[in-house]
């Protein structure tokens, strides 16, 4: 029974039911999501490479169709004869050469032995160059011809020079007189010039030499008398004529020619040909582009006088071009010849021949000639030594002709400014001869100084665009690859064969490029740039650097070691690799074991090998890491010497596995490694230092004849150029843009154009940035897009033909805007507004800030904030004013003289007493009495911040009564501080912990002991409650008790609290031996001397040299030799949190760095609280905190601890992990705007910085509210930096700075990166809330503290990193000391209670106590919300992350544990 069915009708989208559509599009969330899940799951860079057990080898590849050339994968069709259009004459070469070449005799092995010494005995001509002495000896290691400068070759006269003892002799003769002069006693003639080489061995080429047709002719030439010689004329063909079908040479007639008498008139003497005269002593150059040029020089490769490259040799047409060429081969330039004269002027006939194309050039003929052809028999690939010689000769020649053409041609095109060419018009000028500026090596010439140059900063750009690089790797080639080694005869070694090394190395390049970028062995890529280079020796390596994408990069000890290894290998796990690292890795050895090797300076390694042992991997100040190279007693023995973990260069195992050769590839862990790799790759090519000046006057200054004689070129890299290999390689391309002033935009035109021709058409004067502009007007896309200049490649091309853009429609390309230096004035300040206005129309646009057109591009600069402005601290304290609050504006005065270098203060505090003695006027003060109480306030903030009115030349405005009572300013301060009731009453409410240390530090106090304590407690169990009390209670009684801390943060949550540095003056960038800045009559000193108790709280993330130099310091005021002076002391802090920061330091040196190294330590009486108090609600909570701080949590296989599955977010179908971790703290941000100073209750918590600003970046774009965009001002220290590294200092982050832009909002929640006036709150760390914002001055509210809701003021200040020297170049940054708060660092939220914490372990923590210090900020267990990267997480378990604790530490601290719980008790 057949049942028939009805289709259903289709019904469209727009009919679906709403919630139809939601389950749908959620349902598409969910398997986007899911499939992102799984792609992070499962990237290459997660993945474990299986070790290669042998090395990789290159596919055969198909012979070429045209010409059976050999081909090697990568090379593409036509790579050898340009698909069949290049086919250049075949000649046999004679058996008895062959065997000489090939055979295994004796006399084949002495000829190839000596090769270079035989050709130039029976040369016709004679070749200069200078050659590398370390590398041209038979007996120096592997012989390479490596030259430097150009190559002559030049032909002598018949007869030899007289003999210098005897004028009635002839000297020796040489070259081709060997083969005219003295021919009955050629082979002893030809033997003076090399007595290494046999008579025999000559006698047998002198035969083979014999049907060449310029011996021939030479020869010929014993039949005349020297007296009728005089009389004749001897020419030879700078090109002979030679039909490429044929296998035979050219004959002597055609090769040289003699007439009786004289040339004029003789119409087979082409101007072009060289003369040789009997007796003028004068030798003649040949020149590159004549074709005798090979066969003169080179007899044994050409034996049969073939000619090489000149100017004429056609290609051959496909048969189905429509294509034709007419015409015959013409001669390059006309030149005469005749002794001394040189070269004159191109053929009019060769022009119009040449400008119809169709000529094989000079590269493509000795491609051709260097293919490896099994049908042929090319003695050139066979010559060994000969071959070195040739190629680089070869590539001279082709270089050579490079640079003719820019020399020859820089009269014939001209380049002006549009405006000078309108100038010259004016003035009556209208030929286009009369106009412009010559061009000598510009940077279209490869490898030139300004190529060179514009690459290294154009590489700075991907820098500036992506971020620093990640991955260095080098790749030397190896002479003993199979495949080279399986193409070598017997007779043939690597280093003789440099077409094949270079062909091989090319194909391998290939290899691994598909490796690291297309199967992102490391992760996927954002950007890369490569180098070849030449070893002195000749083998190429390339130098590859690789940014990756964010998210992928590479930044934590345990990333290195996935892919870095510095370490011998298993020999019986890994065999192939262990033989690969002996073979390749293992540096030297050097230093001690052998003095003389190659890395030696001054009696050590450059490299700085033997490393030292290193158990774990490590951040290094150098910008690499320290590679884990443990101490596990391998050795293996290397060039006679035994050799462990020290000596072994990093590698990746799977690339060293693959490729059998060196392969060192490096970590680049910090920003400073850039500005080293950049310059070290873009160095250019092997050269002596040469210069670009700028032509002065009338001084004459050739680049390109300097060039020529600074470069050295080595055979390899002849064939690398020959093959038209590319030298360097860049992804993303960078575009350069072009940058001038309006109407100063350079012009391009023939010599006979006439101007009126230029001004009258608009073609001429467009520039990329005049239709930037034009396009920003009139095009619809780059209307609403408001792209920058440097953006607009991104989404725009430039066609060069019609000057125009066009919207890109495939590529991805960056763009940067031509260099210019600050002395270059009005075009340095365009660059700087096209870095930061978007989408201008004009020029005038520009120079349009908020509606006034400003003059000068400077002045436009100044408005928008982009420059310094000598009189912004005045307009910084104009906008304060507008806001009638005098107290903050007096506080803002006196930040300004600190940080800001202000040059006119006492002008500035004329200018505004007003203001800033509103409040005092108010009270009915005289004007005098108001400038003294103004004095007085301003003193007392300045001696806070550690400066007098003195510093400033304040003090003239002081009175004698004023003089007294500066002096005990800081004590009277003290002793008016208002205490806390509830601070007072803390007594009642402490346990039984805090209570014993409270009673025996108040004892201390009353009975004035010299004494010290440290208190010890985890997070929670109120260290800063009891100091809170016991200052209360000390300070009732009129006492002074002093409140530090180690950070900033800590330091604003105690009563009148200060950071340890700012109340002891102790350097922030010292060298290990520390000294407070405190002199002995200072205000500061009374201070301290009058102080009876002094609290430091989170001493244990302070260096012990610190607390060592407060220590010496109170010592020295005192002049009591006892510990801190005889002073009570109370240091706090959990050991348990993190430790001293030590930048790029050790494991041990954090360790060291700690006080519980200090001999300080065993001197303190310690205190130890146990009982949490902030987490008492949730017991469980607080049993999992301490056994994280211990290091007692269980951990897996890979050293992680389990998390509470209620701690963490699961995987959400609609939203993005980060974007529910950022709702879980902050689910509602418009709720803020009501309260925002609650806003700072919440954070989320990271490890690292970078993830700090990805978060708070989406936040404040979620952020209700105007944005406010404030640029800084960045200046190298170096001037002569500026302009070259201006753009990438815009894009480094360096902690403890704020970023280039810094987009806020009000009501914002902002952190506070300097200490501006740590007496009043202001400390680094103090986080606030921004309420109003002007251009100079932003207005915010103190959030968190003693001075929690008061507002002050923030202006901008000159700003320095921290270390300086992490960094490429030195300089500073002029903006707002703030960075947005949502997100914090772990280390900068150690010291705070939080109500809501969300925790971005997506990368784990990496120091001592992070993950503690990140999870204790919490009350409870269920207000934290963990968010941990999927690779993290396993099947069928809890999430895990890592947990890093120094056990050695902790039980120091806790040595005493026993003896400070028995003194409890008995209390």
């Amino acid at each position: 029974m057949i049942m028939s069915t009805s289709k259903k009708p289709r019904i469209s989208y727009s009919q679906l039911s709403q919630e139809t559509k939601d389950n749908r599009n959620k349902r598409r969330r969910e398997l986007r999501l899911q499939k992102k899940l799984e792609k992070l799951e499962t990237l290459p860079w997660k993945q474990t490479r299986e070790i290669p057990t042998q090395a990789f080898v290159l596919r055969d590849v198909k012979s070429c169709d045209y010409c059976q050339a050999k081909r090697f994968p990568s090379e593409p069709d036509g790579f050898c004869c340009s698909k069949g259009q290049v086919r250049l004459y075949s000649v046999n070469v004679p058996d008895d050469l062959l065997e000489l070449y090939c055979g295994q005799s004796g006399h084949s092995q002495h000829f190839r032995q000596y090769i270079r010494p035989f050709n130039n005995c029976f040369a016709f001509t004679s070749f200069g160059v200078t050659l590398d002495p370390r590398f041209a000896k038979s007996n120096n290691g592997i012989y390479t011809f490596r030259a430097q400068g150009q190559a002559y070759h030049a032909i002598r006269s018949l007869y030899p020079p007289p003999d210098k003892n005897d004028k009635n002799k002839y000297a020796t003769p040489s070259f081709l007189q060997l083969y005219f002069f003295d021919t009955d006693n050629e082979v002893s003639n030809r033997n003076k010039g090399a007595s290494e080489l046999d008579p025999n061995v000559i006698s047998r080429v002198i035969d083979i030499l014999a049907p060449n047709p310029y011996s021939i002719f030479f020869r010929s030439l014993r039949q005349i008398p020297e007296t009728e010689l005089a009389t004749h004329q001897i020419k030879i063909r700078a090109d002979p004529k030679l039909d490429t079908g044929t296998l035979g040479g050219p004959t002597a007639s055609q090769v040289a020619a003699i007439w009786a008498g004289e040339t004029e008139g003789n119409s087979d003497l082409r101007e072009r040909d060289i003369l040789v005269y009997q007796h003028n002593g004068i030798s003649q150059r040949i020149r590159y582009y004549f074709g005798c040029y090979d066969p003169l020089q080179y007899p044994l490769l050409f034996p049969f006088g073939e000619p090489g490259w000149h100017q004429g040799i056609k290609r051959i047409l496909p048969a189905n071009s429509d294509k034709s060429y007419t015409g015959q081969r013409a001669v390059l330039p006309q030149y005469s010849v005749t002794g001394d004269e040189l070269l004159a002027a191109e053929s009019l006939v060769y022009e119009e021949n040449c400008s119809k194309g169709g000529m094989v050039s000079a590269r493509e003929f000795y491609a051709y000639r260097f293919q490896i052809r099994p049908t042929t028999n090319s003695i050139i690939l066979e010559s060994g030594r000969l071959l070195q010689q040739f190629c680089v000769d070869m590539y001279i020649k082709i270089e050579t002709s490079r640079l003719d053409y820019f020399r020859t041609h820089q009269n014939e095109i001209r380049a002006d400014l549009y405006q000078g060419i309108v100038d010259s018009i004016a003035r009556g000028e209208s030929r286009g001869s009369k106009v412009g500026k010559h061009i000598v090596l510009p940077g279209s010439f490869i490898g030139g100084p300004r190529d060179m140059r514009k690459r290294y900063l154009d590489a700075m750009n991907l820098v500036e665009r992506y971020g620093k690089p990640d991955i260095f790797l080098t790749m030397t080639c190896n002479p003993k690859w199979c495949e080279i080694l399986s193409e070598l005869k017997p007779h043939e070694d690597a280093q003789n064969r440099p077409d094949l090394v270079t062909r091989v190395f090319k194909s391998k390049l290939e290899e691994l490029k598909k490796e690291v970028i297309k199967k992102q062995l490391f992760g996927p890529v954002a950007a890369y740039t490569y180098v070849i280079e030449f070893q002195k020796r000749g083998l190429p390596h390339v130098h590859l650097l690789l940014v990756l994408k964010k998210g992928f990069k590479l930044n934590s000890a345990a990333k290195f070691d996935e892919f870095i290894s510095a370490e011998i290998p298993d020999k019986d796990k890994y065999p192939h690799l262990y033989a690969m690292v002996i073979r390749h890795m293992m540096h030297g050895p050097c230093g001690e074991l052998n003095g003389a090797n190659v890395c030696m300076k001054k009696g050590k390694c450059k490299n700085h090998y033997p490393r030292q042992f290193a158990e774990e991997t490590l951040l290094a100040t150098d910008g690499y890491p320290i590679y884990r190279r443990r101490a596990d007693n391998k050795q293996v023995k290397v060039r006679g010497h035994m050799l462990d973990n020290k000596w072994v260069v990093p590698y990746n195992p799977y690339l060293l596995a693959k490729f059998d050769c060196h392969i060192n590839v490096e970590i680049c862990s910090t920003i400073k490694a850039v500005k080293y790799l950049y310059k070290y790759m873009y160095k250019g090519h092997d050269k002596v230092v040469f210069r670009i000046l700028a032509q002065k006057n009338n001084e004459d200054h050739d680049e390109i004849s300097e060039f020529q004689s600074a470069r050295w070129v080595s055979p390899p890299e002849a064939m690398w150029r020959i093959f038209r290999f590319g030298l360097h390689e860049m992804h993303p391309a960078v575009i350069s843009l072009h940058l001038h002033l309006e109407n100063r935009q350079p012009v391009s035109f023939k010599k006979t154009t006439k101007l009126d021709n230029i001004t009258d058409s608009d073609f001429y004067s467009r520039t990329m940035l005049t239709e930037f502009f034009y396009m920003n007007t009139h095009d619809k896309y780059a209307k609403s897009k408001k792209l920058l200049y440097k953006d607009f490649p991104s989404e725009f091309v430039w066609v060069t033909r019609s000057k125009t853009w066009e919207k890109r429609k495939q590529g991805n390309v960056v763009g940067r805007i031509i260099t210019a230096n600050p002395t270059e004035g009005e075009r340095y300040y365009l660059r700087l507004l096209l870095n930061h206005v978007r989408g201008p129309t004009s020029f005038l646009h520009l120079r349009t800030v908020d509606g006034h057109i400003y003059d000068t591009y400077e002045e436009a600069g100044l408005a928008f904030g982009l420059l310094k402005d000598d009189k912004g601290n005045e307009k910084c304290l104009e906008e304060a004013c507008m806001y009638q609050m005098p107290k903050s504006l007096r506080q803002l005065y006196c930040t300004l003289l600190v940080h800001c270098a202000c040059l006119n203060p006492k002008e500035l505090f004329c200018k505004f007493e007003d203001q800033l003695t509103e409040d005092f006027r108010r009270q009915n003060m005289s004007k005098d009495e108001a400038r003294q109480c103004l004095l007085g306030a301003l003193n007392s903030m300045l001696e806070s911040m550690g400066k007098k009115l003195e510093h400033y030349g304040l003090h003239d405005f002081m009175t004698d009564r004023m003089e007294a009572y500066r002096v005990c300013k800081e004590i009277e301060d003290e002793k008016n501080l208002d205490i806390s009731e509830k601070d007072l009453l803390g007594v009642s409410k402490l346990n039984i912990e805090q209570l014993a240390a409270f009673n025996e530090i108040l004892q201390a106090v009353r009975e004035k002991k010299a004494v010290s304590f440290f208190l010890d407690g985890p997070g929670g169990t109120g260290k800063t409650f009891l100091y809170r009390t016991i200052l209360a209670t000390v300070r009732s009684t009129n006492k002074i008790a002093l409140a530090t801390a180690t950070s900033g943060v800590a330091a604003s949550i105690l009563p009148n609290g200060r950071t340890a540095h700012s109340r002891f003056k102790i350097p922030l960038d010292g060298d290990g031996n520390l000294c407070c800045n405190v002199g002995k009559q200072t205000g500061l000193a009374s201070l301290l001397n009058a102080a009876v108790l002094i609290i430091w709280d989170e001493a244990s993330m302070a260096k012990r040299e610190s607390i060592e130099a407060v220590d010496r310091m109170l010592r020295d005021i005192t002049e009591v030799d006892l510990l801190f002076g005889g002073k009570v002391v109370v240091l706090g802090g959990d050991f348990r949190q993190v430790l001293p920061v030590i930048p790029k330091g050790t494991r041990q040196d954090c360790i060291d760095a700690s006080l519980v190294r200090s001999t300080i330590w065993p001197c303190l009486k310690k205190f130890k609280l146990t009982q949490n108090m902030r987490a008492k609600t949730d017991p469980s909570f607080s049993d999992f905190l301490l056994r994280v701080g211990n290091g007692l949590e269980p951990e897996n296989l890979k050293g992680q601890i389990a998390i509470p599955a209620s701690m963490t977010l699961s995987p959400n179908a609609i939203q993005t992990p980060v974007q529910q971790l950022i709702d879980f703290v902050f689910p509602d941000l418009h709720n803020y705007l009501r309260q925002p100073l609650s806003m700072t209750d919440c954070a989320i918590l990271t490890p690292k910085n970078d993830s700090v600003d990805i978060i708070n970046e989406q936040l404040i774009n979620n952020f209700p509210g105007k944005e406010y965009s404030y640029v800084s001002v960045d200046d190298t220290v170096n001037k002569a930096d500026q302009a070259l590294y201006v753009d990438f200092l815009h894009s480094v982050n360096p902690p403890g700075l704020p970023s280039h832009i810094l987009s806020l909002k009000e009501n914002c929640p902002v952190m506070l990166l300097r200490n501006l006036n740590a007496s009043k709150g202001m400390c680094n760390g103090t986080r606030l809330i921004c309420r109003k914002f002007e251009k100079h001055v932003i207005i915010a509210q103190i959030a968190v503290g003693e001075h929690k809701g008061d507002f002050v003021f923030i202006p901008r200040i000159p700003l320095r990193p921290s270390d300086p020297k992490l960094y490429p170049v030195e300089f500073t940054r002029k903006q707002f000391p703030i960075r947005l708060c949502f997100a914090m660092t772990i280390n900068k939220a150690q010291g705070q209670t939080l109500d809501i914490v969300g925790i971005d372990l997506h990368e784990p923590v990496f120091s001592h106590g992070q993950l503690y210090v990140a999870l204790s900020r919490a009350t409870a267990s269920e207000k934290i919300k963990i968010l941990i990267g999927p690779s993290d997480y396993e099947k069928n378990t809890l999430p895990c992350t890592k947990n890093i604790v120094f056990p050695e530490i902790l039980a120091e601290a806790q040595s005493n544990e026993a003896a400070i719980i028995e003194d409890i008790c008995d209390l």
